[in-house]
């Protein structure tokens, strides 16, 4: 039975903010190589609504190809934003957030955020959002649970189309909050991710981000363990020379192995992938250009060059020398989003989430943090964003030698709808 026809009946909690404080968290941790550990305890909302999906659904194909855009284009926001670090974000996490919210949208502000993704309405977001939870639920050797809710005053009467669609698609189930009292409803919603992320995103939102304004709050949070097919062996890895942008160099613990890899070379730049146990997912690493800048490199790339370089993978025996490495950032997406023609959700004046209530609301904040770390066993990382809605108001010698000894790009990739769940730029490894 293959994913198409598999219907996979998934729980999650996928919440809506409200004056709209928008919170998506993502985590991947390794852990013992048969072994995933279990979900935290209480990671299921039994609260949430039973929803049927389907990764293959035609409706969805528009969304998927227009997500790898997102996805350069949050890359390069979060590059720029600290040229000289280590970046990284979970563009499925952003993604699906921004999806649920399009869900509330009507006019020019649903047709902005559709239109940054590739799609022509709500629909084919919504359709590409439940495929991506299709795809997860489906992975059988990686652990990828996703739990969405939301957090919603008592006083903000969501309408019931609204409340419908996103319990048929994203499986959201409201929670009752009290902004009220900012301090007491950021508590609650930091705990509810925390618990989700292993700890790893404590303190999601900050004080002053949730205010007597806000409606409601959305959560999406994630929780991956994804361990390599095979193991590097800890004792065969060394420090050597990393060369940073600038010229200079760090020094590096380099993973190495001798082994075949799906690889690819094209103008100087070179990709290859390794593959997870779970074989729905892979890690794609690649390496621009010598002299290449990695902020010029990212800005070349296009979907469709991605999409060519995934196909022009071949089978190659390669020694590998693959930096250990852990990225953490934190950065504010609303000018992101803005510049990809999501203007009016933010402006009090034109913001239309008429689709969502009939009190007036604007977007306020896009808050994203993420934290990744690759390893001998596998990936780990966790990621958030919060997004504010306010009240309107073989032989060796013979193979290719792969050495990552500069900056390059690293990407953890769902292979059935092409999502990718998280992407680095690592300026520098040895930069925790």
């Amino acid at each position: 039975m293959n994913l198409g026809q598999r219907a996979v009946t998934r729980r999650a909690a996928l919440g809506l903010a409200g004056g709209l404080a928008l919170i998506v968290a993502a985590a991947a941790c390794s852990a013992e190589p048969d072994k995933p550990e279990p979900s935290p305890e209480g990671f299921d909302d039994p609260d949430a609504a039973s929803m049927q999906t389907a990764a293959d659904d035609p409706a969805a194909a528009a969304y998927q190809a227009g997500t790898t855009g997102f996805a350069l284009a949050m890359l390069a926001e979060a590059v720029a934003a600290e040229p000289a670090a280590n970046a990284v974000i979970s563009p499925l996490s952003i993604s699906q957030c921004m999806a649920l919210i399009a869900q509330g949208a009507d006019g020019d502000t649903l047709t902005q955020i559709a239109e940054a993704f590739g799609c022509a309405d709500a629909t084919e977001l919504r359709t590409g959002a439940n495929a991506e939870i299709t795809a997860i639920a489906a992975l059988q050797q990686a652990q990828f649970d996703m739990a969405n809710t939301s957090f919603v005053s008592d006083s903000f009467a969501v309408k019931d189309d609204y409340a419908s669609i996103v319990a048929q698609w994203f499986g959201v189930a409201p929670h009752s909050v009290d902004f009220s009292d900012p301090s007491g409803a950021t508590a609650t919603i930091n705990d509810w991710v925390a618990q989700r992320t292993n700890d790893k995103i404590p303190d999601l939102l900050e004080s002053g981000q949730v205010t007597p304004d806000t409606r409601t709050v959305l959560v999406n949070a994630l929780y991956l363990n994804a361990l390599w097919a095979q193991d590097f062996n800890p004792d065969k890895t060394s420090a050597d020379a990393f060369t940073l942008g600038d010229g200079s160099t760090s020094e590096a613990d380099y993973m190495q192995d001798h082994r075949h890899v799906p690889y690819v070379e094209q103008d100087g730049a070179i990709a290859f992938e390794l593959p997870y146990k779970d074989d729905g997912l892979v890690a794609l690493f690649y390496l621009p250009a010598e002299d290449t800048d990695l902020a010029e490199a990212i800005g070349s790339l296009t979907p469709e060059s991605v999409s060519d370089v995934v196909e022009q993978l071949a089978e190659t025996e390669a020694q590998l020398y693959i930096p250990v490495f852990e990225a953490k950032q934190r950065i504010e997406l609303s000018s992101a989003l803005e510049k990809l023609g999501i203007v009016d959700a933010f402006d009090a004046d034109v913001a239309d989430f008429s689709a969502l209530a009939d009190e007036p609301t604007q977007l306020s904040f896009v808050q994203h943090e993420a934290w990744l770390k690759v390893a001998e066993k596998g990936t780990e990382g966790a990621a958030a964003t919060a997004g504010g809605m306010e009240a309107s108001s073989a032989n060796p010698d013979d193979s290719v030698e792969i050495r990552l000894d500069r900056p390059f790009l690293f990407a953890v990739r769902v292979i059935a709808t092409g999502s990718i769940a998280f992407v680095a730029a690592i300026q520098n490894p040895s930069d925790n």
